[in-house]
């Protein structure tokens, strides 16, 4: 009976620890572009995006709706950004933008 019981009290004292974890959570510096135009039929493939005259990707563009959740978004850093879209050498879009941390910014073009 005495072994019984040892045995639940060190169940009962092993099952009683807690490992103490935490976790740290924020808003982490990265910014999102979306490229949006009300027909996306004018851009079957896609616009050259130029970030600070550095950095430059091709982009997707999809149709201006007010749901972006599945769409493709372009990650950026966040703060102060000079861009520019171009589509076969035509200037469509150039603009001194800001973006905040987690902040999707919808490029609406012509």
């Amino acid at each position: 009976m005495k072994n019984k019981l040892f045995i639940l009290f060190g169940l009962f004292a092993f099952l009683s620890c807690d490992v103490t974890s935490s976790a740290v959570s924020g808003i982490e510096n990265r910014s999102y572009l979306i490229f949006l135009a009300a027909d996306k039929t004018d851009y079957p493939n896609g616009v050259e995006v130029s970030l600070d005259d550095s950095t430059r990707f091709d982009a997707e563009v999809h149709k201006n709706i007010s749901r972006v959740r599945n769409l493709l978004k372009y990650g950026i850093s966040s703060g102060k950004h000079k861009l520019k879209v171009v589509k076969d050498g035509n200037l469509l879009y150039e603009k001194l933008i800001f973006v905040s941390p987690g902040q999707t910014k919808k490029i609406i073009l012509q």
